[in-house]
């Protein structure tokens, strides 16, 4: 028996199946622009993949404050017409299913937690990086949504003097966004790595800044979660100079008052871009044990 697995972003819905304790049949489509649209394409998929595989429920990866026990999806989000109303009775309705439903950031990192080198820790913070910063905190193995559901925004957090949140310094996309303004240019956070790995001593300032400004957050989740292990997610984990250089600025702050035995592990993803849709089974099977 089969688990279907649909994570929807801004662009593209990705989609594949658990089957045999791993994940499968990977493809996606682009994001419909109505909410009737976004429903006839998922159950088109259902469709053509029941040809190959008997379903026992359906897994969902979404943006959003997603409220699994209330049925609705709360908050904000690229794609408006998903939230505010009973959706998940609208899913159980559509694919005659189970159907599980989870915000996407907390998913990626249920993956890690599930299957990756979370397990067995009783602290870790997830950390995804991309156009601003997300994640989720995880105690015993279980997510801490917090009170009202928004534990692991981070980039809400303003830990600076100019009033700006982490997502701000903190976000590759938006470290370019500031270097093109100043620069007059059109260049990617990856166009300004590689200028930095290759000497140029502007592109160096903003990548040793936006370094500093993960190592920040790191820092001081460290003092309000105390988590064993920080693991960070986004597609500048494929970056290897991330991990050492957040984890030399982490150190000096820790270094300047003099707490030796504040030692996280700090390690990025092990599902990368698969990572929404393992978590999504995982949540599914929280639910409904296989």
């Amino acid at each position: 028996m089969s688990l279907l697995l649909m994570d929807i972003g801004g662009s593209s819905v990705k989609y594949g199946v658990w089957n045999q304790n791993q994940l499968t049949a990977t493809a996606s489509f682009v994001t419909p622009a109505t909410w009737s649209a976004m429903k006839s394409a998922m159950v088109q998929v259902q469709t053509e993949l029941a040809q190959q595989f008997t379903f026992t429920g359906v897994a969902i990866s979404a943006p959003g404050n997603v409220k699994y026990a209330e049925g609705y999806i709360g908050g904000l989000s690229a794609i408006p017409y998903l939230h505010n109303f009973p959706i998940l009775k609208e899913w159980e309705d559509l694919f005659n299913l189970p159907v599980t439903m989870e915000n996407d950031a907390n998913c990626a990192g249920f993956a890690e937690i599930w299957q990756g080198d979370g397990r067995n820790q009783d602290v870790v913070s997830f950390l995804v990086i991309g156009s601003g910063l997300g994640g989720a905190n995880f105690v015993d193995g279980k997510l801490v949504r917090g009170g009202h559901g928004y534990g692991g925004e981070f980039g809400f957090g303003q830990f600076y003097d100019d009033q700006d949140n982490w997502s701000v310094h903190g976000s590759p996309v938006q470290m370019a966004d500031r270097y093109n303004a100043a620069n007059g240019t059109a260049v990617s956070g990856k166009d300004i790595f590689d200028a930095a790995k290759n000497g140029d001593t502007v592109a160096k300032e903003y990548v040793e800044n936006f370094y500093q400004a993960i190592a920040k957050g790191i820092f001081n989740i460290s003092f309000i979660l105390d988590p064993d292990m920080f693991i960070l997610g986004g597609t500048i984990t494929n970056n290897p100079d991330l991990v050492p250089s957040v984890k030399k600025h982490v150190q000096a702050m820790y270094d300047a008052i003099d707490i030796a035995d504040m030692t996280p592990t700090i390690t990025v993803g092990k599902f990368g871009a698969d990572a929404n849709l393992i978590g999504a089974a995982a949540v599914f099977y929280g639910h409904y044990p296989a």
